[in-house]
């Protein structure tokens, strides 16, 4: 699942359950090999919000092609992204922008 991970918000974040700290990394630092991203948060697959956003469905990708039928643990990781992959940024931008089914 989630373990052994360390969760970060890269960007605008409104929310109030994380507290007021904010430590602003290089942009380097996301192409290094160990650097993963989601376009929502990991602990979102595993508690199923994953695929809502305010209570609204969204994310429709999460339920078709290799995401259909898998454990939430292995949706997490088939939707990490990596920005040393070529076209990683239209990805991460399609996932974010996906209409409401």
């Amino acid at each position: 699942g989630t373990h052994q991970h360390v969760f970060c918000i890269v960007g605008p974040h409104f929310g109030f359950n994380y507290g007021d700290i904010s430590i602003v990394l290089k942009q380097s630092i996301m192409y290094d090999p160990d650097f993963d991203m989601t376009p929502c948060a990991g602990t979102s697959f595993l508690s199923g919000n994953a695929g809502v956003f305010g209570g609204t469905p969204c994310h429709s990708w999460l339920s078709q092609g290799e995401f259909k039928g898998t454990r939430k643990s292995d949706q997490f990781h088939l939707a990490k992204l990596n920005a040393g992959v070529l076209g990683w940024r239209s990805v991460l931008a399609a996932a974010v922008a996906t209409p409401v089914s």
